[in-house]
């Protein structure tokens, strides 16, 4: 996620990226540790939000997902870890429908987990698996720029978001960042 100094770097507010920009204004978030997970209906939208948005999620975890989208569009989240959770007796999702999606991560060499659960519906999947899925979120967090993006900053201090000292902002000197501040986790100014 980003934090945008000029207008046209804002995303539409009617968009996953504009909505969680909108919603982080108020809130110290962690730009390296923004998840998505979502079941049946909504775990299709986690493979759809997260290939439409390829950027912004650390990780994604669909739940018995009715997935609409071809397993070829995988490749556009391959650097995206994604722990998929199907039941095998799901009566709604068949997991016929879904063990292709593990498949097709395997040989895009994704980080992933599949948790096929024997016996596993519909629902019962969701909420009996949440303590692995957060475990795997807790494992996973977007990559920090390598130092090379960083080194041409100084003269850092305190910038007031929405009022609140919750970025340090950095003044480029020399080489070429975005136009935004990236908060980095950890990061307390220019070394």
């Amino acid at each position: 996620m980003a934090a945008p100094l000029f207008a046209q770097d804002k995303p539409k507010a009617d968009t996953p990226a504009g909505r969680t920009q909108s919603r982080s204004k108020d809130f110290n978030v962690d730009p390296n540790r923004i998840y998505l997970m979502g079941h049946s209906m909504g775990g299709g939208g986690t493979f759809h939000i997260g290939i439409k948005n390829p950027d912004l999620f650390a990780a994604l975890a669909p739940i018995a997902p009715a997935v609409f989208h071809k397993t070829d569009e995988l490749e556009k989240i391959k650097h995206v870890p994604v722990i998929l959770v199907q039941g095998d007796k799901d009566n709604l999702v068949k997991v016929e429908r879904i063990r292709p999606w593990a498949e097709k991560m395997k040989e895009l060499k994704m980080k992933y987990e599949y948790i096929e659960v024997p016996g596993g519906g519909h629902v019962d999947v969701a909420f009996k698996n949440l303590p692995q899925i957060f475990e795997f979120f807790d494992k996973h967090t977007k990559a920090e720029k390598p130092k090379s993006e960083i080194a041409g900053l100084e003269s850092c201090g305190p910038d007031l978001w929405h009022g609140r000292p919750v970025l340090e902002r950095c003044r480029v000197i020399r080489g070429s960042l975005p136009p935004f501040v990236r908060a980095f986790r950890g990061f307390r100014g220019c070394r």
